[in-house]
């Protein structure tokens, strides 16, 4: 599956009587459903706008979106089959939570879809162990009964259980500790692992420094920049008021410092904590 923006532009407030405010300005760009994207942008850059856009929950003003080459707001096109495939986690999405339990709660997306309640039941266990939670001890559980990073796990395997192709997560760790922190990054290398691609929408530059391939930048609803992963201390230095180096990266750049030969490949902490443990023999 292929997603191209073709010169999308989207406007909030134009009937209101504020002046129109350009959210998405002229946005271009192209995805495969494989890629691990993280987008990323100071509060208010469009990228919350972005992923609905996407999903078609908002219509751009002017431009195309297509999947595929189809335009997804053609006349003829089936966006709630888009959905289906398209898999977008909303911020915060434990707040949407709403059935007596885990598995009923994560059962709800595929029973609506009409599948066979023997496949539903399939696909939560599933999803369950996807987010790392076990059915046996989870799935009869009253939402109640759960912790935030609980209940967050619970509504991205509701998402999981519909087996979209690809996934769209706005802030993914925001107000986790780092146990919670740790389960999304552990989704998000299950999901690559699986060949699923995602877009990440972040502030959290160590979240996506190890969990995507490539960044796409937004600056006041436009494109910034877009560029691979491993370009990401390059683009600190071009763009210091939208990226800054990660607590990892000060850390390389202080060994450095001391005469500790780093190499270029190690800017993530696993990278980071492997290439230091293989020091460790070398010193005794």
């Amino acid at each position: 599956m292929r997603i191209t923006f073709q010169d999308v532009f989207y406007t909030y407030n134009i009937t209101g009587p504020a002046p129109p405010s350009a959210h998405i300005d002229g946005v271009s760009f192209s995805v495969d459903s494989r890629e691990t994207i993280g987008l990323v942008g100071a509060n208010g850059a469009g990228k919350t706008t972005l992923l609905q856009l996407i999903t078609g929950l908002e219509k751009p003003d002017r431009g195309q979106i297509t999947v595929d080459g189809a335009d997804i707001h053609g006349p003829d096109y089936d966006l709630s089959a888009l959905r289906s495939r398209i898999g977008l986690v909303f911020q915060s999405p434990e707040f949407q939570l709403f059935e007596r339990t885990v598995s009923e709660d994560i059962a709800f997306g595929p029973r609506n879809l009409g599948w066979a309640e023997e496949r539903v039941h399939r696909l939560v266990s599933a999803a369950l162990q996807a987010v790392g939670l076990e059915a046996g001890l989870f799935a009869g559980k009253s939402i109640y009964e759960l912790s935030e990073g609980e209940k967050r796990r619970v509504a991205i395997a509701g998402i999981l259980a519909m087996e979209p192709a690809f996934m769209l997560f706005d802030e993914p760790t925001a107000g986790l500790d780092d146990s919670g922190r740790r389960h999304i990054i552990a989704i998000l290398h299950r999901q690559k692992a699986a060949g699923k691609g995602y877009i990440v929408a972040s502030h959290d530059m160590e979240l996506l420094l190890q969990t995507v391939s490539r960044f796409v930048v937004l600056e006041n609803g436009r494109l910034l920049a877009d560029f691979p992963a491993g370009e990401f201390a390059q683009y600190c230095e071009k763009l210091p008021h939208i990226l800054e180096p990660t607590r990892c990266m000060r850390l390389v750049s202080l060994l450095r410092d001391k005469g500790i030969p780093v190499p270029d490949s190690v800017w993530t902490r696993d990278a980071l904590l492997n290439f230091l443990d293989d020091l460790t023999p070398q010193k005794k």
